[in-house]
């Protein structure tokens, strides 16, 4: 008998009862998923089931109950939790970055010459010269002095 989720198999002893006794038995059951339950006297691996013992078989049968399907790999939850996360983030990061205004949003274009406002031009650039009195750079009556009071060549790098 099958269900969607489980098989059933179930051979009673009542089949074996005309089957002339066996001193020994290997009998190997391949399920498609876990075997969940077997009958008493055999050895469950995963999705095998083994009988070794013959006078319990014929006294008793054998039964098993298994998965019809192999049963999910264990990082699949975290799997699937963990790309769900990361769609997430992905989303949220690109819904609150900063982004470009849309071509409706684009910023205004320059204005003509004609309409710009009125400045005064640009003055030329002058080339520096020395001074004739220190005092109009200064401001507070320093004179072409030293540090320590004697005054400086007119060779020194200050008045180039």
């Amino acid at each position: 008998m099958t269900t969607p989720e489980h098989l059933f198999l179930r051979l009673p002893p009542v089949f074996l009862g005309h089957v002339t006794p066996f001193e020994d038995i290997d009998l190997t059951l391949h399920t498609p998923g876990d075997v969940l339950v077997a009958s008493a006297g055999a050895d469950v691996s995963g999705s095998t089931a083994l009988w070794r013992d013959p006078g319990r078989v014929q006294e008793e049968g054998f039964a098993v109950t298994a998965r019809t399907t192999t049963a999910p790999p264990g990082w699949l939850v975290p799997g699937l939790a963990g790309l769900g996360w990361g769609a997430a983030l992905a989303l949220g990061w690109r819904w609150l970055r900063p982004h470009a205004p849309a071509a409706h949003e684009a910023p205004a274009p320059p204005l003509p010459p004609e309409a710009a406002p009125e400045s005064d031009p640009p003055l030329p650039p002058s080339s520096p010269r020395r001074p004739e009195d220190p005092s109009v750079w200064a401001g507070d009556g320093v004179s072409a002095v030293g540090w320590r009071g004697a005054p400086l060549p007119p060779s020194s790098p200050c008045w180039r």
